[in-house]
């Protein structure tokens, strides 16, 4: 049995770019053999500043009207915008979560999460970690952890708002997040299978090599609302880890449509136009691969990284 999902970010404009996105999608969504599951919005789900309590009336002309024709709900993650776009924490991104108790749509229980989707379990980071504490990052890395290892599906994807590797402005993650998402992805029992962000305002799908050989995709589709700024200029954030499969400044999403064993990952533009497609793959373990899997298991993992980024003062 095949899952269809609708993804993209960066969505709360209120403006034209964020309509044309929507009625692009909904269009979509009435097309396909199986209906999408959700919808689901990585972050900067209302711009610029986010939102002042749970009545903000940017809930209804950032979310609520764009998305008035999706009968399906839709899944969030919180982005810089939504925590006000400044260096302090007031805690407006509370507002977002309350918003889950009264929108019949829109749903974030909590900073990070975990959502499964057919034979995919969606794991939603807060990757805001500027915004953090050391020990708020620290038990978000260890729930989040936690949270993976019960997983029993497949295909274990990762979803936050700022970007792995991005050949966009905004350019690959900075030391702190760079460290939280390969702890995440280098753990000896389990593996994860892809990345999804937004943030820069630009479709990308990469494929990235870790330090322990493992490849895990990573895709940015933050073309929900904003438009690309077009003085940027492409390709020069590309490192040696990183295989480019795809690069569109344009607006616009991507269908996701998992099966046990493949994904089928398709990226269009505003108006419909097919971009870019991939399919990913679940090669079937041998038993000598579990047996080493095993072995490997009874080897004391390594210190973690993050140490060296928690001796600043919080």
């Amino acid at each position: 049995m095949k899952t269809t999902l609708l993804i993209t970010s960066d969505t709360g404009s209120g403006n034209r770019s964020q309509t044309k996105v929507s009625n692009a999608m909904y269009e979509t969504s009435k097309r396909l053999r199986i209906p999408p599951e959700a919808l689901c919005l990585l972050g900067d789900n209302i711009y610029e500043t986010g939102v002042t309590s749970v009545k903000d009336p940017q809930f209804k002309h950032k979310f609520e009207i764009p998305y008035k024709r999706f009968d399906i709900p839709i899944y969030l993650c919180l982005g810089n915008h939504d925590y006000g776009n400044s260096h302090f924490d007031d805690g407006r991104w509370k507002h977002q979560i309350e918003y889950t108790k009264y929108s019949r749509k829109w749903n974030m229980p909590s900073r990070y999460y975990h959502k499964q989707f057919g034979p995919c379990d969606f794991f939603f980071l807060d990757t805001n970690l500027d915004m953090m504490s050391q020990q708020e990052i620290r038990n978000q890395l260890s729930d989040v952890k936690n949270m993976i290892r019960k997983s029993t599906q497949p295909w274990k994807i990762l979803c936050g708002h700022h970007t792995w590797r991005s050949v966009g402005g905004h350019g690959n993650a900075e030391t702190r997040v760079e460290d939280f998402l390969k702890e995440l992805m280098s753990e000896r029992d389990y593996t994860i299978d892809a990345y999804l962000c937004g943030h820069d305002h630009c479709k990308n799908h990469h494929q990235v090599t870790l330090p322990c050989k493992r490849k895990v995709h990573t895709i940015v589709v933050g073309t929900g609302g904003k438009n690309y700024e077009p003085h940027m200029k492409y390709f020069y954030n590309l490192v040696d880890d990183t295989h480019m499969h795809f690069h569109s400044p344009n607006l616009g999403y991507m269908t996701w449509e998992a099966r046990p064993t493949k994904i089928r990952i398709v990226f269009y533009d505003q108006n419909n136009n097919r971009e870019h497609s991939h399919t990913l793959k679940k090669h079937k373990k041998s038993k000598k691969s579990k047996k080493s899997k095993k072995s490997k298991k009874s080897k004391k993992s390594k210190k973690s990284n993050l140490g060296i980024i928690y001796n600043e003062k919080e």
